[in-house]
């Protein structure tokens, strides 16, 4: 199902959002949480390349952006699609760049982030297969 997108006011200093709590570790791949989250997350990505394209060639949606608290998001890189389960940063190399990029939670702001601009991450799949993805220059921002 598209979900509509969370959004944050960051101008307003007292709003408590799902967006700043610490997401949940899933544990359970067959749950009906976690599979309703994979598919919406999934439907709602479709709908966002659909309407906003994908310039850039990455793309990618955090499951507390469609409201559950659940350690999950989905990517596109080019024609590839990712599902990140309990993502967690293993190396970082390369020589830290500032990358200008947007969020669809804070849809009217952009901003410059410094990130290095070769990690590895290790995540799960849909199935609870561990595996890692390399990325590598402005796609090493998306996760």
């Amino acid at each position: 199902m598209i979900r509509e997108i969370v959004t944050h006011d960051i101008e307003k200093t007292n709003n408590p959002s799902i967006l700043q709590e610490k997401l949940k570790k899933v544990n359970d791949f067959k749950d009906e949480k976690t599979q309703s989250c994979i598919r919406d997350l999934n439907d709602t990505l479709d709908d966002l390349i659909e309407k906003e394209g994908n310039k850039r060639g990455a793309i990618g949606l955090s499951a507390n952006q469609i409201g559950y608290d659940l350690a999950m998001s989905v990517v596109m890189l080019g024609n590839s699609r990712y599902t990140l389960i309990n993502p967690r940063l293993i190396e970082e190399k390369g020589k830290q760049r500032l990358f200008r990029i947007g969020c669809f939670s804070l849809y009217k702001y952009r901003a410059m982030v410094r990130y290095n601009d070769d990690i590895t991450i290790a995540y799960e799949d849909e199935y609870g297969m561990t595996k890692t993805l390399n990325l590598q220059g402005d796609r090493s921002c998306v996760v």
